[in-house]
């Protein structure tokens, strides 16, 4: 599936250079597309990278946006209709309405996989992870009663479950009496869940809006449209694996580690851009440009910020938890999962603020664990 994937993305970067042949589009000779076991695709230093090179330049005419796909009456009326459930109100910062319109902008651009090959943004979506590498990495397709089991009653779980339900009633209430006119327009038909005898439209309908909800969630970078907040996913730039902020922060606080894991920047601007963040405005062509912030060595894999991310966070978002996050001098999380012991920490003071928080060390020839 990912060399799947990797030819896509070559296809995609032709599609560009032959949309946008003399500006508006770049991609620098230094990186390289690769898979690997552990991180599926990942963009990679194919040369010594200096400092503040610019990497990726994208027009942001190429994005996909809820404005881009759906016509204007349609997600006014589909924005209003999000807008006044009030449960949407409790957990904005985890998903809001122009999440879910952006969703069904995306069921759009994947009901056209079999009708359209020749869509820029069908063209794309080519590029986005399965279906089945979803299920293991994304809350939407998760089941509840197992998550229970990993993560007990804890205020993780609870708005895991909030979230899930809310979810469910969204696609209830509103995304299936609007899509249900239409719904061959919004269905993806190549989905494994989809290729049951037994699945109804409506089950093909929300199948097709969680694989969207978990692609997005994990893949979309924020922006505004009309001074309103909003969502998209930038070609290219959204195959970027990232961090959290906080794995760069030094032991000393306030500062940061001198060799920091984020080492790219994405920034928006206009055609051309310079160096690092600096940018000409030659043509009024808006665009988005991913740049390296330090010296980046041969080999290295180029790694984006995912945000301010606490390991609860991370695990919630992308659905695991880098061993170097685990690891780290300062982390405090409230997830409440099984501890190998090869995991337990060598540190005295985080075995003393560990104890001080109700886990108890126990030490054998045999065995040593947390209870």
């Amino acid at each position: 599936m990912d060399a799947k994937r990797l030819q896509a993305t070559t296809l995609l970067i032709k599609r560009l250079h032959a949309d946008y042949p003399t500006k508006g589009f770049k991609i620098s000779p230094s990186i390289d597309f690769v898979t690997q076991s552990n991180s599926g695709l990942s963009i990679v230093a194919k040369q010594r990278i200096k400092k503040d090179d610019i990497l990726i330049v994208i027009p942001e005419a190429a994005r996909l946006t809820a404005k881009t796909v759906l016509p204007s009456s349609f997600l006014k009326k589909l924005k209003r209709d999000i807008a006044n459930k009030s449960q949407f109100q409790e957990h904005q910062q985890m998903l809001n309405p122009s999440d879910y319109s952006l969703a069904v902008a995306m069921m759009k651009v994947l009901g056209r996989n079999a009708k359209n090959n020749n869509d820029f943004h069908v063209c794309m979506s080519q590029t986005w992870p399965s279906e089945e590498t979803m299920k293991d990495t994304s809350w939407f397709f998760w089941d509840v009663a197992s998550v229970q089991k990993v993560w007990n009653r804890s205020g993780m779980f609870n708005i895991f479950e909030e979230l899930r339900a809310n979810v469910d009633s969204t696609f209830d209430n509103i995304i299936y009496p609007i899509l249900r006119n239409n719904p061959d327009e919004y269905i993806d038909e190549s989905l494994p869940s989809n290729q049951g005898a037994a699945a109804t439209l409506k089950d093909k309908l929300y199948n097709t809006f969680r694989y969207s909800l978990a692609l997005l969630y994990s893949r979309a970078h924020e922006c505004y449209d009309d001074d309103e907040p909003s969502g998209e996913l930038v070609p290219i730039v959204d195959l970027f694996n990232g961090h959290s902020d906080k794995i760069d922060e030094a032991i000393k606080k306030g500062k940061t580690n001198e060799k920091s894991v984020i080492n790219v920047n994405i920034v928006s601007g206009k055609w051309p851009f310079i160096r690092g963040s600096m940018f000409r405005n030659d043509f009024n062509l808006p665009c988005s440009a991913v740049y390296a912030n330090r010296d980046i060595d041969e080999g290295e894999e180029l790694i984006i910020s995912y945000g301010d991310l606490s390991p609860a966070g991370f695990a919630f978002k992308y659905g695991f938890i880098p061993m170097d996050f685990i690891k780290h001098h300062n982390i405090m999380s409230d997830v409440s999962i099984f501890c190998d012991p090869k995991l337990i920490p060598d540190d005295k003071m985080r075995r003393r603020c560990l104890e001080r928080s109700g886990f108890h060390w126990t030490s054998s020839n045999a065995t040593r664990s947390w209870l």
